[in-house]
């Protein structure tokens, strides 16, 4: 018999449970990491998100999600109430920002819509090449579209997105790691072609060379890209084919987010008193 205490600390944590899984199945924690990485790579080329660019892309990605998810065939109420918010703030933004916008939506129509009649879509036709495809699509729109524009220094803007690019290649391998039992055997994803423990280890280099990347473009905030470095190393150390999905959803998902929560707390803690 549980004890009073007990039980509310149980039917809590049960409560808790099934709410983190309805945010995990849902697109509002993608598109929180893609703007959360989006910020951090607008802070290090000295520019702030403008509120039109932010829900642009909030809802884009969300919408963008809906369409890998569900197809873009299955236009629902909240498909077109997605895609009615993602238009209404994306008319505000500049005409750079507008076409940098569009090929961000070509990327992804590539990657989700099948490629011919009866053919899959590139997600499930080219095995590993997918991720760098993935990490392409992730920096252009996190390092370049959000400073489209402006102007920019062209050698900070492409240090920014090879550091997104390999972030995001590191970010990738548990994913791939996870989905190991259920991608199809004649799929040569990363796992099947390097093996699972050495994409592990190649993904803590990967993190160490992000950090270090990292603290050359912001030293001032160094203890933040290598508590960010730590907690993913972590996560890779942990990282196995048979580890639940919504484990693997909620680190790496959320992961994106540490930098952005941690350079915002190291800011406030580094202000004069």
């Amino acid at each position: 018999m549980f004890t009073p205490v007990q039980a509310a600390i149980f039917a809590l944590m049960k409560w808790f449970t099934r709410v983190l899984a309805v945010y995990m199945g849902s697109q509002w924690h993608v598109a929180l990491a893609f703007c959360a990485l989006a910020w951090t790579g607008a802070r290090l080329q000295g520019f702030s998100l403008a509120p039109a660019w932010i829900g642009t892309a909030f809802l884009g990605t969300a919408l963008g999600y809906w369409v890998l998810k569900h197809g873009i065939g299955d236009q629902k109420l909240w498909f077109w109430l997605l895609f009615l918010g993602t238009a209404v703030a994306g008319i505000q933004l500049n005409w750079a920002q507008q076409w940098g916008g569009l090929v961000g939506v070509l990327m992804v129509l590539v990657y989700g819509v099948p490629l011919g009649k009866n053919r899959s879509n590139l997600r499930n036709a080219v095995g590993r090449w997918k991720v760098y495809w993935v990490a392409l699509a992730w920096s252009w729109g996190t390092a370049i579209w959000p400073v489209l524009g402006d102007r920019i220094d062209l050698g900070l803007t492409l240090a920014v997105f090879a550091l997104h690019f390999l972030w995001v290649l590191v970010l990738m391998i548990p994913f791939e790691v996870a989905d190991l039992s259920t991608d199809p055997a004649d799929l040569s994803t990363w796992p099947r072609y390097w093996g699972w423990r050495p994409l592990r280890w190649a993904g803590v280099v990967g993190s160490v060379i992000w950090c270090l990347g990292m603290c050359v473009l912001a030293p001032e905030a160094f203890p933040v890209f290598v508590l960010t470095a730590l907690v993913l190393i972590g996560v890779l150390l942990r990282t196995n084919p048979d580890r639940p999905r919504i484990w693997v959803d909620f680190w790496v998902e959320g992961l994106p987010v540490l930098p952005m929560l941690l350079w915002m707390i190291w800011d406030y803690l580094s202000l004069p008193l």
